[in-house]
């Protein structure tokens, strides 16, 4: 075998091989003075980095304390409450569709007085003595 390179050997210190990998370094470390060396100097320096506790500052941060009674409460939960319903009420308002009213018709199956049965072709200028002659002609036919 050839000689492992440092990234090796740290992934050996800090169990990171295979099993049948690791074996295959633990023997070449057996029979080579130089990458033992360099392996035992690695294993100390990751004891050394793992021993060190670093102490990091808890934050004092002092915030303002606010008493808060029963009765600030009450009015939070009352003004929310009033805030809901007449946002609910305007809402509802906006969205409400227009109302529609169903009533019942009943339609005159009669001929309208507006159809041509109904008009009338004058041929005189005198319009009133012509509108009497159509007037007595319905009348005698009824």
């Amino acid at each position: 075998m050839k000689h492992p390179d440092e990234d090796t050997l740290l992934k050996l210190v800090l169990q990171l091989h295979e099993h049948r990998e690791e074996m295959k370094i633990r023997e070449h470390l057996e029979q080579c003075p130089d990458c033992h060396a360099i392996y035992r100097k690695l294993q100390g320096e990751a004891e050394l980095i793992g021993s060190i506790d670093p102490e990091i500052p808890e934050p004092s941060i002092e915030l303002p304390f606010r008493k808060h009674s029963q009765v600030s409460n009450f009015f939070k939960i009352a003004a929310l409450l009033i805030i809901s319903y007449v946002g609910g009420y305007v809402t509802s308002e906006i969205l409400r569709p227009d109302k529609v009213s169903v009533v019942p018709q009943y339609y005159n199956v009669s001929v309208p007085k507006d159809s041509p049965e109904f008009f009338v072709v004058c041929e005189s200028d005198d319009l009133v003595s012509c509108l009497l002659d159509t007037s007595r002609t319905e009348d005698d036919d009824g």
